[in-house]
């Protein structure tokens, strides 16, 4: 199981309302995992992902994006990209906090290296497409070096970088809208205002179990801090293990939908010419297999954007309407105001009866 719960970080005092039970399941054998997770609260949220070596597959309902959906029948949606690191939307880990068991059983140390400053510097995994890489880890990782057994996020302001190299991160969900836009510079203006060195969140393994040579985690805590109480409980993800199994078969890491699913495959990210693609999309149907990375149809959906689309900063640049707006504004109230002003002069009338002076 893995249970949610929230505390005022000045009292203590936890949210009861905030409490969650999720119930969970990994399979692992490297190099694949899949990590699975339904919410015992509210059923109709749940959330598959898995690795099978090459590309992270992820599956979840529309309901975890949009509660306006609830209760929808509507089909399943995924997500695919390249690579074995967490790296799904904020609200999914958000609603579902099943991370944090990807974390125990499937993040291996040996791929957590420093850089050339020695700073151990990763994606975001809780932001993950929507954060920005703004901390630092601090690893320990547990004897046999298959597990961590401590993982800590601090933040680190050499990490910083200007909004324009941010926002066209690989990994990062561009801003789209200009709403979006407001919501990115909100988002740096926040982490602006983290204090360099404050502890983020800290996952600790707290015990483990000696099964066929392996030291399993078997209960492992998340805790998370708020920056205006640094220190002080505000959330703590409990990951605990009740049923350990070993098997000689294996498991098949690509999933296989039995229904239609809605797919952004990230796989097609492509920027060039001031365009962004930021995905591919498309809907794979029961029993039919997984394009390839290479596939000709999704490569020309990509080229036409590329071709056609507008730059990635659109939103922020004048376009004809904006133009036509200002032609507009020019032609029927600047102008028709300034001949009228003109034709005052020449009359030598006061521009208004009711002017007042600024001395009044």
């Amino acid at each position: 199981m893995i249970e949610r719960r929230q505390f005022n970080p000045e009292t203590g005092a936890e949210y009861k309302e905030s409490y969650r039970l999720i119930h969970f399941s990994v399979l692992f054998g490297d190099p694949y995992w899949q990590v699975q997770g339904t919410n015992l609260h509210m059923p109709d949220h749940w959330l598959s992902v898995c690795h099978d070596g090459t590309n992270t597959y992820a599956f979840y309902p529309p309901v975890l994006e949009d509660d306006k959906l609830s209760g929808a029948s509507l089909p399943s949606r995924a997500m695919i990209y390249t690579g074995s690191w967490w790296l799904l939307h904020y609200i999914l880990n958000e609603r579902m906090q099943i991370y944090p068991a990807w974390i125990a059983y499937c993040l291996r140390p040996d791929s957590l290296r420093p850089d050339k400053q020695g700073r151990i510097v990763t994606l975001p995994i809780h932001g993950g497409r929507d954060g920005l890489p703004v901390n630092r880890s601090e690893v320990v990782p547990a004897k046999d070096r298959r597990f961590i057994d401590v993982l800590r996020v601090i933040r680190d302001r050499s990490l910083d970088r200007p909004p324009k190299e941010w926002m066209l991160l690989p990994h990062y969900n561009t801003p789209r809208t200009l709403q979006e836009y407001n919501w990115f510079l909100e988002d740096i203006e926040f982490v602006h205002g983290l204090p360099d060195g404050l502890v983020r969140s800290e996952f600790v393994c707290m015990e483990r179990l000696q099964y066929r040579g392996w030291s399993l985690p078997v209960r492992c805590v998340m805790d998370h801090y708020l920056s205006s109480v640094p220190g002080k409980l505000w959330r703590r993800v409990t990951v605990l293990a009740t049923n350990v199994q070993w098997s000689a078969e294996g498991f098949d890491p690509v999933p296989r939908p039995s229904e239609p699913v809605e797919v952004a495959d990230y796989r097609y990210r492509r920027f060039e010419r001031k365009r962004l693609f930021l995905h591919a999309t498309y809907t794979l149907q029961p029993g039919q297999p997984w394009p390839t990375d290479r596939d000709p149809e999704l490569l020309a959906q990509a080229e036409h954007y590329i071709r056609h689309g507008p730059r990635y900063d659109a939103f922020l640049r004048p376009g004809p309407r904006h133009y036509l707006a200002w032609t507009l504004f020019l032609a029927l109230v600047v102008l028709p105001t300034l001949l009228w002003t003109l034709k005052l002069r020449k009359t030598g009338l006061p521009r208004s009866a009711g002017h007042r002076s600024q001395s009044s």
